[in-house]
């Protein structure tokens, strides 16, 4: 699954960039209420980007306590198993 979450980066920076050459290219023709939209549009992108960044590295599980704190189902049984939506099972330590 981390896969996608490269896959988004990767289109969320050529989307950016493309966005920044458009307005790079109009910037002479805009009046000022437009660059400050323009501006603001772009800082969006920018921490909608960085907030995708920072989820996949702060929320990412890797064990079962961290499953089960997040919330996910368990699996009753000896050992016990924690299933998250990407369909990774982590097992319970005894």
């Amino acid at each position: 699954m981390e896969w996608l979450f490269f896959l988004g980066l990767g289109v969320g920076m050529i989307f950016l960039s493309i966005f920044l050459f458009i307005q790079r290219a109009q910037w002479g023709n805009l009046s000022d209420s437009q660059k400050k939209v323009r501006i603001f549009i772009t800082g969006l992108i920018v921490l909608v980007i960085l907030f995708g960044i920072m989820s996949f590295f702060i929320f990412t599980i890797n064990n079962f306590e961290e499953c089960e704190k997040a919330g996910y189902p368990i699996i009753e049984g000896n050992p016990r198993y924690c299933v998250i939506n990407n369909n990774k099972v982590f097992a319970e330590k005894i």
